[in-house]
């Protein structure tokens, strides 16, 4: 898929293609472009929703146990969800999972360690997590890359088994299938996050390359110089 200018919101570093080779891009099928598609980075785009951490969310986190911050955005499956719930509650973790409009609000079926909300501000949450457990999406990877903190992802899509390799691949963090979403394979990868220090090492790594990176400002310029057709 190209629109006339598409703009790819990652970093050259971590998706692995260069700026040069991005640019200069060219279709093995010209003919099927009304006119040559001009690909252009604009850099990470993840939301940094209003509101602020509900105090009882930073009580809840005020805790010495390894903290866990879940969330499988809205295109998660229930079932999935309640897995996690599951499996989670039976772990060593203080754990924040975020339902959003994937189960009811009045969902209650938890161990005390376990804590269920419907919304947080994702990019001031994620910082004060120690490991993070998501879906995939752009947005969640990339705000957990922002806050250096490692990741177990499960996709509900290939494209969020993409964005999950682009960690992964960097030493940052796990990708499970979603049959793999059990208690033992599931737990074992949270704790590798937790044991071995490369996770951690390796997101800070990621979050140096990412941290600088304006991707609504690049967006907008790239936007701008192809209406006023620069390029």
């Amino acid at each position: 898929m190209a629109g006339d200018l598409t703009l790819v919101m990652d970093t050259p570093e971590i998706l692995g293609i260069s700026n040069d080779e991005l640019a200069n891009y060219t279709p093995r099928h010209p003919e099927r472009f009304r006119r040559p598609p001009l690909y252009r980075y604009g850099g990470p785009l993840y939301a940094r929703l209003p509101g602020h951490i509900p105090d009882s969310v930073w009580k809840h986190f005020d805790v010495p146990r390894t903290k866990l911050y879940c969330s499988m955005g809205v295109s998660g499956s229930p079932q999935v969800l309640n897995d996690v719930i599951d499996i989670v509650s039976d772990l060593d973790f203080q754990a924040l999972i975020v339902t959003t409009t994937i189960l009811a609000e009045e969902t209650t079926r938890h161990a005390d360690r376990v804590m269920l909300v419907p919304h947080v501000p994702a990019h001031l949450v994620s910082p004060r997590a120690d490991i993070a457990l998501t879906h995939g999406g752009a947005g969640t990877v990339q705000t957990a890359i922002h806050a250096a903190t490692p990741l177990v992802g499960v996709p509900m899509h290939l494209e969020q088994a993409g964005n999950i390799s682009l960690v992964a691949r960097q030493g940052a963090g796990i990708m499970l299938s979603r049959p793999e979403l059990t208690r033992r394979k599931l737990g074992s990868a949270l704790e590798k996050l937790v044991t071995d220090s490369s996770f951690l090492a390796n997101m800070q790594r990621l979050r140096k390359l990412q941290y600088n990176v304006d991707g609504a400002r690049n967006a907008a310029r790239e936007i701008i110089r192809f209406l006023a057709g620069d390029d």
